[in-house]
């Protein structure tokens, strides 16, 4: 729904330029800005040791035991287990990555076997997205077109997809369109959805996608068939500075304000008191 304008911007990484890498990474989440980050972190060693059953069976067999069944599997978002987090670091300094681990406040591991649509949904995160095997695409659109999605309009309860309402787990907190079906919008009851412009870009193992706080995004999962083992880490970071509220008015203003120059966003941590839903 709405309009594909775009290709979510790209930098590229040759080994080289990791100092430049990470600067992008700040200046993304201050403008609040969507980034793909091009085999940045290609020298992660989980992009070889999750790809092995044997391994993942060993170490992990309750957290990673549906990709590997027979059939379909529903996807799992679970949180990296503490004896496998060590292969998503390098030993050797990798300035990108080191600056990944610096930045990531929780580690949640994204699972499936392809063939799965996410729900077009937001965090109130900022989320370093990580291949490690198979690909995605992603849909992505700016927080100033919260109203635009009803994400206000509450049709069942929270948290789950087209629940249109805010939850929060271990993960974080989020909110999810109203839409059961997002290929089955009626236009005359949202209107305002065919103006919303989005940004695609599809990610690899190695590919780091910056999605900023609050922006909208929809993901798809491959293979188109459910054989594959798609898995993703997210490395979120909650910030200081947000809206007052998740109503979408209080979202397109904050953000809106912040385009204009009068709101600067930051790195710090998020707390209680800056942070209501939380």
């Amino acid at each position: 729904f709405g309009n594909v304008v775009g290709e979510v911007e790209e930098f590229f990484c040759d080994g080289t330029n990791d100092a430049e890498a990470i600067a992008r990474v700040q200046e993304g989440i201050e403008r609040s800005e969507p980034v793909v980050f091009r085999k940045c972190a290609i020298e992660m060693p989980a992009l070889k040791k999750w790809r092995k059953k044997k391994y993942l069976n060993r170490h992990a067999p309750r957290e990673f035991s549906h990709i590997f069944q027979k059939g379909f599997a529903q996807g799992k978002l679970i949180k990296v287990p503490e004896n496998i987090k060590k292969d998503l670091f390098p030993e050797q300094n990798s300035g990108f990555i080191d600056y990944i681990n610096a930045f990531h406040m929780r580690a949640f591991a994204w699972t499936s076997k392809g063939a799965r649509k996410a729900a077009t949904h937001l965090g109130t995160f900022d989320n370093l997205h990580t291949m490690i095997s198979e690909k995605k695409q992603f849909w992505i659109a700016a927080p100033e077109y919260a109203p635009h999605v009803y994400i206000d309009f509450v049709e069942q309860e929270c948290p789950g997809s087209g629940s249109g309402k805010h939850g929060c787990d271990d993960f974080g907190c989020y909110g999810f369109l109203p839409f059961p079906r997002e290929d089955e919008i009626d236009s005359k009851k949202y209107p305002r959805v065919k103006d919303v412009p989005w940004y695609t870009t599809v990610i690899a193992p190695g590919d780091v996608l910056l999605v900023p706080a609050f922006w909208f995004h929809g993901v798809e999962h491959f293979p188109y068939e459910p054989v594959g083992r798609n898995i993703a880490v997210a490395f979120v970071h909650q910030r200081e500075e947000m809206p007052r509220s998740v109503f979408s008015h209080d979202i397109a203003e904050f953000y809106r304000a912040h385009r204009e120059g009068k709101i600067s966003l930051t790195l710090e941590s998020c707390s209680t008191s800056t942070c209501p839903w939380k």
